[in-house]
């Protein structure tokens, strides 16, 4: 008798599930995947795979039931259809982290691979309303191969973060979460508590608005999901001033109605400047006209408690508004100006906004004095000197491009954007501006009454150089979302390119600055300079006909009036010296800024 016909025979599907399982494993690499059979009343699961990470084991698993066939149908686009329990699916289904179901084609020794929940939807796409069949046929398109074996890997261990992230904010002992908020969770598949948001926002926002952290501030209000209930004043204080800062009015209106509404829970300065806030909103939404506007600043300014930012603001007012001389009135600001400062000598943020401010004043009024004085200049018969104003000119540049260098510094130091962008801009605009107003006297002509546009290739080629400046600037707004600054760049940048004759740059730079209004939806009252230069109306240009004009109007009125001009020839001075009381300098000597010396 032969031993064997007493032993159990082999099945050959028992060969066929060992065969699809140990090639299987030889698919998953050992230092990354803890294959482990489930063997205790398998109710549908063939193995439970956890996942290692760095070494270490992470309790992130994933299950797969493995199906192995020598007969299976395949289809014309290469798929395999395989009968599944409905009952399996449902149960593989319930698994709170990924499930598989791995498909062995023995014939040509190929897996396939499907994610349960994919073959849930096919079944209920199919099916939709109709009874569920016992079995499923699902069509096996997607092979298992290595690419495969990485996804699954990084899906299991991206499921198990964020299970362990929703699971760190779970009430427990059951019932509501205090405060009746939720969570979010974001496209990173970052958890968040709403309470917690609302926290940090409570605790944090004035300082992560000093700090410029306007984005910041967006990114936790958009995961923020209140479900219609009313949010703390705070928050909507804090989301409307960051909406504002980055150009999304209509948002910033909404938050900053709605802490109004509450403005009783905050101090006297904060309620001030919500109001100001408020009212620059809605007059750059042009919902208010420009009359009521500046009636209801002045109104404001006039109050009291208003705290160190707006009386700075009303200072500035009073020197743009108020009597007097603009040389009376920039040391009365600058006076004003030190006063408030000093009175809170550690906000190094609030004295570079202040600064940056100063600087730009002082960048329109010398240049605006340089084009007077050299008008001067030519009416008196001396354009002869011109080139000594130059070297005056050129003093007066030194010394406010080393004070916007100090103030760059700290602004870079402190990651203040807004107020770098500030400095570069004004400063950019002081070399585009002297460009031009050179441009036009070095060429005037008091014969033909007119200036030819001819400009040195070095000075051209100079200020392109440095206009590069305003390209790295635009980078660094576009990486914290200050969209209104990015366009404020490029209407320089493009205007500069324009008086450079760099057609080609400039149709460039205002191809991307319509792009960009248009992505951002910019398209309000603030930005008329860049609906202007659609029209051709640049700076420059501007000032070239206006000068022109005002220029002619002058030899228009002396020769209609009679004047001998060889008499104003006898006036000529022989050196600026002598002429020196004809000229008016709004700012001869230049505000101290108060910064500490930076340590290298």
């Amino acid at each position: 008798m032969d031993y064997r016909s007493v032993l159990p025979k082999s099945n050959p599907n028992e060969d066929l599930e060992t065969i699809s399982r140990n090639k299987f494993v030889l698919l998953l690499d050992t230092t990354l995947f803890e294959v482990r059979q489930e063997v205790q009343r398998d109710k549908g699961v063939d193995l439970v795979i956890e996942i290692k990470e760095k070494g270490h084991y992470t309790n992130f698993r994933f299950i797969v039931q493995l199906k192995a066939t020598t007969t299976g149908r395949v289809k014309k686009d290469a798929s395999l259809s395989y009968g599944i329990e409905v009952s399996n699916i449902n149960y593989l289904l319930n698994y709170g982290m990924p499930a598989y179901y791995v498909l062995y084609d023995h014939r040509n020794g190929h897996f396939y691979v499907a994610q349960a929940n994919e073959v849930f939807q096919s079944l209920i796409n199919k099916y939709k309303t109709l009874a569920l069949p016992a079995t499923y046929s699902y069509s096996f398109c997607r092979s298992l191969d290595r690419q495969v074996v990485d996804d699954i890997y990084k899906y299991t261990l991206d499921s198990g973060l964020l299970i362990r992230r929703l699971n760190a904010h779970r009430n427990a002992k059951g019932g509501k979460v205090p405060g009746g908020a939720g969570i979010m969770i974001d496209e990173d598949n970052e958890v968040y508590g709403v309470e917690q948001n609302l926290s940090f926002i409570e605790q944090c926002g004035f300082r992560l608005l000093n700090d410029y952290a306007f984005q910041q501030i967006i990114e936790i209000e958009q995961r923020t999901y209140l479900g219609g209930k009313e949010a703390p004043p705070m928050f909507n204080y804090v989301c409307g001033m960051a909406y504002f800062q980055k150009g999304e009015l209509l948002k910033a209106l909404d938050y900053l109605k709605k802490a109004d509404r509450k403005a009783a829970a905050f101090q006297p300065d904060q309620q001030a400047i919500l109001t100001h806030i408020l009212l620059q909103a809605t007059y750059l939404l042009e919902m208010m006209d420009r009359e009521t506007y500046d009636q209801k600043n002045k109104e404001l300014l006039a109050g009291e408690k208003l705290g160190s930012f707006l009386e700075i603001e009303r200072a500035v007012q009073e020197f743009y508004h108020g009597e007097g001389t603009y040389a009376d009135k920039i040391q009365t600001l600058y006076q004003t100006v030190n006063d408030i400062v000093s009175a809170e000598p550690d906000n190094l943020g609030g004295k570079i906004t202040t600064y940056s401010k100063i600087l730009h004043i002082e960048m329109g009024l010398l240049t605006k004095d340089f084009i007077e004085n050299l008008s001067t200049l030519h009416w008196y018969n001396c354009g002869h000197l011109q080139s000594e104003l130059y070297l005056y000119w050129a003093v007066l540049q030194e010394k406010y491009a080393a004070r916007s260098k100090m103030v760059l510094n700290y602004a870079a130091r402190s990651s203040n954007v807004p107020a770098m962008a500030n400095v570069i801009m004004d400063y950019m605009e002081w070399l585009y501006k002297t460009a031009y107003i050179k441009q036009f006297f070095n060429n005037w002509n008091s014969n033909t009454r007119r200036s030819p546009k001819i400009t040195s290739p070095e000075v051209i080629a100079d200020l392109i150089e440095k206009s590069g400046a305003l390209e790295e600037l635009y980078s660094d707004c576009a990486n914290i979302s200050l969209s209104e600054a990015q366009v404020l760049c490029l209407i320089l940048k493009y205007q500069i390119e324009d008086f450079c004759g760099q057609k080609e740059l400039a149709e460039k730079t205002l191809k991307r600055l319509e792009e960009l209004v248009e992505e951002k939806e910019l398209r309000h009252s603030r930005l008329e300079d860049y609906k202007a230069l659609f029209k051709g109306e640049t700076e420059h240009q501007a000032f070239h006909l206006d000068r022109e004009m005002r220029m002619g109007h002058f030899y228009t009125v002396v020769s209609n009036s009679g004047i001998d001009m060889g008499f104003l020839n006898e006036l000529t001075s022989k050196s600026l010296t002598d002429f020196e009381h004809r000229l008016k300098w709004s700012v001869v000597e230049f505000m101290e800024f108060d910064l500490p010396e930076i340590k290298q």
